[in-house]
Parts: structure tokens; sequence; C-alpha cells
């Protein structure tokens, strides 16, 4: 599989996807980060086209090994946590960053 034609790639996905993101760019006046699974990353995310993207990982069974080579702000590593006081399942989130770092986000 290479790295900038995985798997069922798809060009009018991909082009959505940049479309989108520049939406959310112009009307918030900052990007969105990019949350995605291993499989999606390798269908429509592993061209040079994202890669100056912050990415939310999603792997719930250790470091994703695809999410190296990519600026990680998040990583999602559980979906059926139990936190008292929250009926039912959450999930659990790890920030990759510093305490200003998060606040800046929502800046």
């Amino acid at each position: 599989m290479s790295a900038t034609a995985p798997r069922g790639r798809s060009a009018r996905v991909v082009h959505e996807l940049l479309a989108f993101i520049d939406a959310v760019r112009r009307r918030f006046h900052a990007g969105p980060v990019i949350y995605s699974t291993q499989s999606f990353y390798d269908d429509y995310l592993s061209g040079p086209e994202f890669a100056r993207h912050p990415f939310w990982v999603r792997s719930l069974i250790g470091e994703a090994l695809w999410s190296k080579d990519r600026r990680v702000l998040f990583r999602q590593f559980a979906d059926h946590a139990r936190y008292d006081g929250v009926a039912g399942p959450v999930d659990v989130d790890l920030f990759n960053g510093s305490e200003a770092e998060f606040a800046a986000l929502t800046r």
C-alpha cells in the first residue's frame, strides 16, 4: 500500500474533505482537528494534502503507528469507560500538549 495511493482512495472524497476543511477555516478562522481511525486514514487521509492538519486519532489497542508522522492533538484510547454521574459508556481521550496549548484551541 502506497502512502500516496492507499487502498480505495477516492479523489472525490478527498476533494470533498478539503472543501469542508476550507469552509470550516473560512467560517471559524481556524481549521478543524481531523478525527480518524486507521482504515479511514488509509483510505482518504494519508496523502500530502492532509499533512499539515492536526489529528484526533482513534486507536483503542495502542498507539497508532500511522499517526507518528502526523500532528496528533488528541488520542482516543477507550470508548466504553464508566464515570460516576454519567449514564452509559463514555470515550476517554488524551490531549497531547500543555494546558496553555489546550486553552489556545478555544480562542
